[in-house]
């Protein structure tokens, strides 16, 4: 070993090395960073208040009526579009612009301000304040861009402050408050619109739904959408048709004159076309019923029936108080996003059109006699995408669906045997992978309006009707199988499930409940779920995706293991289930278990090395940022039928083609053990690839049997999730049988030994090196006599570092 000042000065080079290169910062971390920062200048700037919450309300107040005074002399159509115009997500090809997440909520705030102004005066010439200016090629983008956006950012700050300094931190649920406040204000949609789209309209395929809304409304979900998608694409032609007049007047203006100098009236008309193009009149902005119609092929009635339906009205509300309850959570474009103004129609943008249509829909059809058919067929639907979501990962597994099963009614028959249950309960989704079961509730149900703007005592009924009860009714029908080793299922009898040894609970929703499921520590802590019966919560549309991102279905089960840890819960906050996943993908979402607890679970350890305690005491809660753009960049080129960009896939590990192997095969708790060898961190990873290698290699002279008992896998603290796996070489005189039942003898006991409840041998020949016994043992009772006997042979547990052949360490790291 290098002596300690050469270590010293190695590291100082390789921090010197490190420190010169040009770090790259993640798009996403500095947008929540100056953030952060402007919120941190505003505290500082009312710290010394007697009395801050009321200082910031005060400042916010002021700040409303400055904006509106800046903004009196432009119509709000005129407002709207330039402000559309700023905040679309250009960028380059291939590029994220920072404030992309935020930009809808920022041109949908001044549109509310623009719209309620304007309807508390008589006309724009009447508004007091600031006068329209008299000179300057493009007023309105100078006013946005020179005052609006900073005014608008002020605005969210002062009242995100104020939320901040009147919280009750008293109440658990005030923190899932504000995360689902937050998401209300700043994400429309987490989901891609074209998978929203097939969702949402089979949701409403119901014949007689259907037909309820076309006697009541005058139109469907489909013509609805059709409606609002057609006024979207009708308002971005306005716009294409517009640079295109300018293009064409900047070429006439730089091809007319001579020496160079523009002709004047072509360069006056290309002023007025860039004018146009960036500040176009009112009446170039909005779109008429009629245009809406001749473009969607609908008749013109029913597209005004959904014009109507969907238009917002402001109504008596003051401009102080929509801007209080758009930043509180309340957005009334959510289910209202068309602007009737200057005798037309607009949208902001489309990014939430089809939640509109759906809670706009489900809403009406709550106060008719169609509403229990509509449920019903809700149901069924999710029920349905689940079974297809997770049959394309696990299409062997057994499935039991929609069944009714047996549980004890009193303490009486908890004593007495299954056969004797006599409360029915239900259950949604069993499927069961040899020794693993997932336990998967439906919950179809919505988040109501006032959830989404935090008020708890409706939050938590309504996150107890879709968390709480899914979690109880999953962990149920877990307890069952724990305690009774199966169930009792109504009309069938009883179901044997005393293998199962790995049971995960699932609570899928339809709603997308955005800041919410991610905040699995807040739920716990706020008694939505039990710490000891965490499941993953997960809408059927990122469950539907991340089952079309997995390549094994090793990397489902380990993303369950690691994902329902109640640690990782702790560890990691992400805004979106994805920016879970992808983590996950890239970096593994491992949290260090305390080396301490490990020893009381495991005492043959040994004694706590400094490297294990300083990576656990080292590790930090993480907030993840969006993690999707390598994600958003496959889907949409895979929408333009471009194969050529790759799929997001979990990083690469030299086990693959064993992991490929054992599914192929077939052997029983594949899955199980493949989840296991993934666990491993990339170096474990890379030596256990090599092990089989190396055994090979150095086979023992005298044909006797090579083996590697290397790896026992703790896992965690809890010896339920204990593993062992052994690999061991067949020599060419091995009688198969004998070879089988040796591997199978030697497992057991080691396992025995270390405390570990399951295991694996894999079994390879050195005539041919392939893989040709994989054999599972998960028996946890005492050994038999003969077992016993032989196990006083075995190296103490204590003496748990992997012994090879001399020649295979100095050799591990040549090719083959």
């Amino acid at each position: 070993m290098a002596s300690k000042t050469k270590r010293k000065n190695a590291r100082k080079k390789r921090a010197l090395n490190t420190g010169a290169r040009p770090r790259s910062v993640d798009p996403h971390v500095r947008v929540a960073t100056s953030q952060v920062q402007a919120i941190f200048s505003l505290m500082a700037e009312y710290a010394d208040a007697d009395d801050p919450a009321a200082a910031v309300a005060e400042a916010l107040s002021a700040a409303i009526e400055d904006f509106v005074a800046a903004i009196g002399w432009v119509e709000p159509a005129r407002l709207i579009e330039v402000t559309r115009l700023t905040c679309l997500p250009w960028a380059p090809e291939g590029e994220v612009r920072e404030d992309a997440e935020s930009a809808p909520a920022r041109a949908e705030l001044v549109a509310l301000i623009a719209v309620t102004a304007a309807g508390r005066r008589a006309s724009p010439s009447s508004a007091t304040g600031a006068e329209a200016p008299t000179s300057g090629i493009q007023p309105v983008t100078d006013l946005v861009h020179g005052q609006l956006l900073a005014a608008v950012d002020r605005l969210f700050h002062l009242a995100q402050l104020h939320e901040m300094a009147t919280a009750d931190l008293s109440d658990p649920l005030a923190m899932i408050a504000v995360y689902m406040r937050g998401a209300q204000v700043w994400i429309r949609s987490s989901s891609y619109p074209d998978r929203v789209e097939e969702l949402y309209m089979q949701l409403f395929d119901n014949p007689g739904v259907r037909q309820t809304l076309l006697d009541d409304l005058g139109f469907d979900a489909e013509q609805a959408h059709r409606v609002l998608g057609g006024l979207h694409d009708l308002q971005a032609k306005r716009m294409n048709l517009r640079m295109v007049a300018m293009r064409m007047a900047a070429t006439v203006a730089m091809r007319s004159g001579s020496r160079g100098a523009p002709a004047p009236t072509a360069l006056a008309a290309a002023k007025t076309a860039w004018t146009a193009t960036w500040e176009p009149p009112a009446d170039r902005v909005v779109v008429g019923a009629a245009e809406i119609a001749d473009a969607v092929g609908l008749p013109l009635e029913t597209v005004q029936s959904v014009l109507d339906f969907f238009t917002l009205d402001a109504g008596t509300a003051t401009v102080s108080d929509v801007v209080r309850e758009f930043t509180g959570g309340h957005n009334p474009l959510r289910v209202h996003p068309v602007l009737a103004l200057a005798g037309g129609f607009m949208l902001v943008h489309n990014a939430d059109l089809l939640a509109a249509v759906r809670e706009a829909l489900e809403q009406h059809l709550k106060g008719t006699g169609a509403w229990d058919a509509y449920a019903k067929h809700r149901g069924g639907l999710l029920e349905q995408r689940t079974h297809s979501a997770l049959a394309r990962v696990l299409p062997a597994a057994s499935y039991r669906e929609g069944f009714e099963y047996y549980v004890p009614a009193s303490p009486a028959e908890e004593d007495g045997p299954p056969s004797g249950y006599t409360k029915r309960v239900e259950g949604d989704h069993l499927i069961v992978q040899d020794d693993v079961a997932i336990i998967v509730e439906d919950k179809a149900v919505a988040i109501s309006p006032s959830s989404r703007e935090g008020e708890t005592r409706r939050l938590r009924r309504d996150l107890t009707g879709i968390v709480t009860k899914a979690a109880e009714q999953a962990g149920r029908l877990r307890e069952r199988i724990l305690a009774d080793g199966g169930i009792q299922v109504h009309g069938e009898g009883w179901v044997e499930l005393n293998h199962v040894r790995e049971i995960h609970t699932v609570a899928v929703s339809l709603e997308d409940l955005m800041g919410v499921s991610t905040a699995t520590a807040e739920l716990a802590a706020a008694g939505i779920v039990a710490p000891d019966n965490i499941p993953w919560t997960v809408s059927i549309l990122d469950l539907d995706l991340i089952t079309e991102l997995v390549d094994h279905p090793a990397e489902l089960l380990l993303y369950l293991r690691r994902r329902r840890h109640l640690r990782s819960t702790i560890m990691y906050t992400a805004p979106d289930e994805l920016d879970l996943f992808l983590h996950f993908f890239s970096a593994g979402l491992y949290v260090e278990e305390d080396p301490e607890v490990l020893r009381v679970t495991y005492p043959w350890m040994g004694e706590v090395k400094t490297a294990e305690r300083r990576r656990y005491e080292r590790q930090r809660p993480v907030y993840l940022t969006s993690r999707t753009d390598a994600l958003d960049r496959w889907h949409y080129a895979t929408l333009a039928g471009d194969r050529n960009v790759p799929k997001p896939a979990m990083a690469a590990t030299p086990l693959r083609p064993l992991l490929d192997q054992l599914r192929e095969r077939g052997d029983y708790a594949w899955l199980s053990t493949s989840a296991t060898l993934l666990s491993g961190s990339a170096a474990a990873q890379a030596q256990m690839a090599r092990i089989p290698v190396d055994l090979l290699r150095n086979p023992f002279a005298g044909g006797r049997r090579r083996r590697m008992h290397a790896v026992p896998m703790p896992q965690t603290s809890d010896r339920a999730d204990g593993w062992l796996i052994v690999w061991m070489t067949r020599p060419p005189q091995f009688v198969p049988e004998a070879a089988e039942q040796d591997a199978r003898d030697y497992l057991r006991m080691k396992k025995h030994q270390w405390g570990l409840p399951r295991g694996v041998v894999l079994e390879y020949s050195e005539l041919t090196g392939e893989l040709v016994g994989v054999w599972f043992d998960d028996h946890t009772g005492e050994l038999d006599d003969a077992l016993r006997a032989k196990a006083k042979a075995l190296q103490p547990a204590d003496a748990w570092v992997s012994r090879q052949h001399p020649k295979a360490k100095k050799r591990s790291g040549s090719r083959p």
